[in-house]
């Protein structure tokens, strides 16, 4: 899959080269904020869900559960890295500003992002996997477990996000010329 998504990007790379570069730079932007979103988002959730099962749980359950938040991972990875630069060259932050502006918008695009692929991580996980009575947490049901993903995701990935948010804001920025 990673090979694959590689090779594919390394020729799309390459194609605009040789076709022609007629893109504006904010439709580069946006398409590049757009494929680093997807990206991350996918690696950064794809092994989260793949350590999330019990220690002896097979490669095969491991890849049915990584498999499909992966894909949400990076649907919601692609919209968020959107809507940041979309907000980015709105607000037109300065290089000065820019690592604050970003730190915010990147807080709120990655939250988005954990919260909806960790809920879904979970919501596979709990009936797909064969683990002790107790490993998904105390005495949640299923649906106050996939909330309780949503709420840890939403928080991690915020996290995660406010680093990431800033120094890509701050690359927004020095491109554009803000």
């Amino acid at each position: 899959m990673r090979t694959a998504l590689c090779t594919l990007l390394a020729i799309l790379t390459i194609s605009l080269s040789v076709v022609g570069n007629t893109f504006t730079a904010a439709q580069r932007v946006r398409a590049g904020t757009a494929v680093a979103g997807a990206l991350l988002s996918t690696g950064i959730m794809g092994a989260t869900a793949f350590s999330l099962p019990p220690e002896r749980t097979s490669l095969t359950d491991r890849l049915w559960l990584v498999l499909p938040v992966a894909g949400v991972a990076a649907i919601t990875g692609a919209l968020a890295g959107w809507w940041v630069a979309d907000a980015a060259l709105d607000l037109r932050p300065s290089l000065s500003l820019s690592p604050l502006v970003g730190a915010g918008l990147g807080m709120l695009g990655a939250a988005f992002v954990g919260g909806i692929s960790f809920a879904v991580a979970l919501a596979v996980a709990i009936p797909a996997i064969d683990a002790p009575s107790d490993y998904w947490g105390r005495d949640f049901t299923y649906l106050q477990s996939v909330e309780m993903g949503f709420l840890a995701g939403a928080f991690w990935g915020g996290i995660a996000g406010i680093p990431a948010g800033a120094v890509a804001v701050s690359i927004i920025s020095i491109y554009m010329h803000f």
